[in-house]
């Protein structure tokens, strides 16, 4: 069985998602992400590559970082993090989005400046 996502992934043509290798955002509230994207490696073996997580600024906030293997409609959480951080993320799958973000009722305050990007 195919999944949506690697439908999507083929019927597009992978250099559609090689352009986005940088996506960033400030968060200054609950309920505000990252544009989701996708992030490609240079060939398309398996293996899709590292994508950067950084998160900086002054906040109390709870950061969720997620992907969906449906082009966006579901969304799974794969890490969190409630401090400032700079790290990398193995992206084992071609065709996820990525997106990074506050869930409703995780924001505190202050404002933070989130990047993912391709490694």
């Amino acid at each position: 069985m195919t999944s949506k996502a690697n439908v999507a992934w083929t019927e597009r043509g992978r250099a559609q998602y090689i352009g986005r290798p940088n996506i960033s955002a400030t968060i200054s509230g609950a309920d505000q992400w990252t544009t989701p994207s996708y992030f490609a490696a240079e060939s398309e073996k398996r293996d899709a590559g590292t994508i950067n997580v950084s998160i900086e600024g002054t906040f109390i906030a709870l950061f969720t970082l997620q992907r969906s293997f449906d082009d966006g409609v579901t969304w799974y959480d794969v890490e969190k993090y409630d401090t400032p951080i700079e790290k990398c993320i193995r992206n084992l799958h071609i065709g996820v989005k990525w997106r990074l973000g506050v869930k409703t009722g995780d924001f505190g305050s202050g404002t933070a400046y989130v990047r993912l990007s391709q490694v």
